[in-house]
């Protein structure tokens, strides 16, 4: 093929593209009526025994399979992309994913013969350079698709060939309205698929994985003079960060895109240091901030939206340990969001209060309609490590914060006199209601002293650059003494009161209209002779995100589904068990 693509062989990539899409529709048979093992009998072939160089009449079983998958994975690596070629580059994408499908017909994740062939067999040699291919194809050829086929191109006038062309037309018609749905795929989507459930696959402990060794190890192909490969790594190779950074910036709320960025973000660190330090940081994190958005405005309607909400939550928690992130963002202007952020003007908010506005609203829709104690953590992570680098934040998103602890104090009052009440008429049918209710009043209390923690953190780093957050406590004020009664919050209310007595004694002093402006006013005069040492210190708060033992349950279900929605390839879902289609 190779050689075919350098003398522009069309008839003979036409054929090629027939072959392998045969192979991949009876693949795709196989896969979804036959077992693993039986699948992989499908490929085993006779041949003569040779002893000593003379051929024998003895037939020997030979098992072709790996063979075969490493013929498509030499396809992917040597072919260069070009209108000849991207049929064939497509196909062979297609062939090795409907190879990897078994398991979507099973109950749970499995390891497949091919799967184990790419992870552990001679296949796994090309990891590095396969890994390298799929992500440039994803960063330079992200919107290429399959141009139409013609006879016309492949020898004109050939009767036969005009007939087997239609006849590969006709095989290829969409007859189901699940197909209909998928318009195009592109090349660099299907490479992006292949390479993410390869990467989501888990080896046993103390083997090596050699797809995520050399995703997680790969550098920048433009810094040659200022890094070096690390001497421990025997897969890393060069790639341009600009071009891939580029490329998840303008897809990163797409579900693949975003899976990868948290790849690479969680695990390279050379690529997330480069990310870190961009300028236009704004370009990568408005659209998640996006996906976030949506999802506080609508219900999750799916098990597959919640998963892109936890994933776009989670980036941005990996994203919020970084304390250059932290102050970069509250120092960006949001603008950009105008064309979807409508519930105030974007003018005076900057990308970090644009966050804590969205995460705030997530957590008061998780405790009022989800109530996913995951969500709630991770949000009140990201709010928490960019705490002590609030700054400016609007009136808008500081009434956001202390309303969403007011509505958290009074469900918890609730549910405590509740709880009282259960416990003094307990019945037995209600035992299980009791042990819910109790963990909802446990939640509501981890919630509210997090909050107030996020509270100190603002005020002890940054109170003078707060006016707004400031005098939204002042307004609350009766809030913040109910918690000096409860023992759990004491030790937290200490500095809020400070800031309390302070302002509303040089308020009380200055006497003047009560008007919001003449108020602001006057609380950024006081701001002047306001001493932060008599508020107590507390350890800086600095969550940091680890990922689950066992995420190959929840990444190789999830990729599925994306590629059953927009990966071309048709699944019965009858048959589909993997997912819920």
């Amino acid at each position: 093929l190779r050689e075919s693509s350098q003398c522009n062989d069309k008839l003979f990539f036409w054929q090629s593209n027939n072959a392998l899409f045969i192979i991949r529709s009876c693949c795709k048979f196989f896969s979804q009526n036959l077992t693993d093992e039986a699948v992989s009998r499908v490929f085993v072939t006779k041949v003569k025994e040779k002893e000593e160089g003379v051929e024998s009449n003895a037939d020997v079983s030979e098992n072709c399979l790996e063979e075969f998958v490493s013929s498509i994975t030499a396809i992917l690596v040597d072919l260069p992309v070009n209108w000849i070629t991207i049929k064939a580059l497509m196909e062979s994408l297609s062939c090795l994913l409907v190879l990897l499908c078994r398991e979507v017909f099973e109950g749970n994740v499995i390891s497949s013969t091919v799967a184990e062939m790419m992870l552990f067999g001679k296949c796994a040699i090309h990891a590095p350079l396969l890994t390298k291919t799929l992500l440039l194809l994803y960063s330079k050829h992200a919107d290429d698709v399959c141009p139409l086929e013609k006879t016309e191109q492949f020898g004109g006038g050939s009767i036969f060939v005009g007939l087997a062309n239609s006849l590969m037309e006709l095989l290829q018609i969409n007859n189901n309205d699940k197909e209909k749905q998928v318009k195009f795929v592109t090349l660099g989507d299907q490479a992006l698929n292949l390479l993410l459930l390869l990467v989501s696959h888990s080896t046993p402990e103390g083997t090596i994985h050699p797809f995520r060794q050399a995703l997680f190890s790969f550098i920048n192909s433009q810094e040659q003079s200022m890094v070096t490969l690390p001497t421990t790594s025997v897969v890393c190779f060069k790639i341009n960060f600009t071009e891939l950074y580029d490329q998840l910036c303008s897809r990163s709320a797409d579900k693949p895109s975003l899976l990868l960025l948290y790849f690479l973000l969680y695990k390279n660190v050379e690529f997330r240091n480069y990310v870190l330090s961009r300028v236009n940081l704004q370009n990568l994190v408005l659209p998640i901030l996006k996906v976030l958005h949506l999802s506080s405005q609508t219900d999750v309607g799916s098990h597959l939206g919640s998963q892109h909400l936890y994933l776009a939550l989670i980036v941005i928690v990996i994203l919020s340990e970084d304390d250059f992130f932290c102050k970069i963002i509250h120092e960006t202007p949001a603008k950009a969001a105008e064309g979807w952020f409508a519930e105030r003007s974007v003018r005076d908010l900057t990308l970090g209060g644009l966050a804590v506005f969205i995460l705030v609203k997530i957590i008061q829709k998780n405790v009022f309609v989800y109530r996913d104690r995951y969500l709630q953590t991770n949000c009140l992570a990201a709010l928490a490590n960019m705490s002590s680098n609030f700054k400016e934040l609007p009136s808008s998103v500081c009434q956001k914060l202390i309303d969403l602890l007011d509505r958290l104090s009074k469900r918890h009052a609730r549910f405590v006199k509740q709880k009282e009440l259960s416990v003094k008429y307990v019945l037995s049918e209600e035992l299980n209601k009791q042990v819910e209710l109790f963990q909802d009043v446990t939640a509501l209390e981890e919630a509210m002293r997090m909050l107030l923690e996020i509270l100190n953190s603002a005020l002890i780093h940054n109170l003078t650059h707060n006016i707004h957050l400031v005098y939204a406590i002042l307004y609350q004020k009766d809030l913040f003494r109910d918690f000096e009664q409860h023992p759990m919050f004491q030790d937290l209310i200490w500095n809020i009161t400070c800031v309390i007595n302070f302002f509303s004694t040089r308020l009380r002093e200055v006497g003047t209209e009560t008007s919001v402006e003449s108020i602001l006013e006057d609380i950024k005069n006081a701001m002047f002779q306001w001493n932060p040492e008599g508020l107590k210190k507390f350890p800086d708060l600095k969550f940091k995100y680890v990922e689950d033992q066992n995420t190959e349950e929840f990444f190789v279900p999830y990729i599925w589904n994306i590629i059953y929605d927009k990966g071309g390839l048709y699944f019965d879902a009858v048959n589909v068990k993997l997912f819920e289609p």
